[in-house]
């Protein structure tokens, strides 16, 4: 019994020291290998796995952020939308502001202005719609109106539904000011040729007289 013991304890001992340099080697190999992978590139590493290996909960997918557009933006942000339309609003009482300031000022010429009740009627009608200027009358007849737009626009569809030869609105334009200070009639009495030297005149005198030419007619028959 004894014999058989130190046999088994003597074959023990060789395994061991036959398979202690092969399990050595084997242990070396595996902590060269673990020591490759913690320093290759993290492209190597990503590329020694691939991405169908991954599980979704590993994948984070990031939508892109919403910047709402038109309308939406000033619902989101309800202080910009307040922003705006005082800006609109502001624009829009600076715009009527300049508007009625200016003065429209429109050249009216006729064949003639003879009648009476046309005579009377004229500087009534300015002075009821506050616009300045004069009537020259006679043949040819001469009109100059000057206020805001709506009453010029006013007092040229009253007269446009009268009785005419031949009516015509040569000129409109618009100033930052008046260039008459009330309505005036002058000209020839009924039946006579109107003095276009005087109406020349008239019209320098107020500075309007470049237009002249234009509310008269030269021009067209040059």
């Amino acid at each position: 019994a004894g014999v058989a013991l130190a046999r088994r304890c003597s074959t023990r001992a060789l395994i061991h020291l036959t398979t202690a340099p092969l399990l050595l080697m084997q242990h070396a190999q595996t902590q060269t290998h673990s020591r490759s992978h913690s320093n290759a590139p993290r492209s190597v590493l990503r590329a020694s796995r691939p991405f169908s290996s991954l599980s979704s909960s590993s994948v984070a997918v990031c939508a892109p952020p919403h910047f709402p557009a038109g309308n939406e933006f000033y619902k989101v942000f309800p202080r910009l939308q307040i922003s705006r339309l005082r800006r609109s609003i502001a624009a829009r009482s600076s715009e009527k502001a300049t508007s009625s300031r200016m003065v429209r000022r429109a050249y009216v010429w006729s064949h003639h202005i003879y009648a009476k009740k046309k005579k009377r009627e004229i500087p009534e009608l300015a002075k009821k719609l506050s616009l300045t200027g004069f009537c020259s009358t006679g043949k040819p007849g001469f009109i100059i109106v000057e206020g805001s737009e709506a009453d010029v626009k006013r007092f040229l569809l009253t007269i446009k539904r009268w009785p005419w030869q031949r009516l015509i609105v040569r000129v409109q334009e618009d100033s930052d000011q008046r260039a008459f200070s009330s309505f005036d009639m002058t000209g020839a009495g009924g039946g006579e040729k109107n003095d276009l030297r005087k109406v020349r005149e008239r019209m320098e005198e107020a500075g309007v007289g470049a237009n002249f030419d234009a509310v008269a007619g030269i021009e067209s028959r040059s």
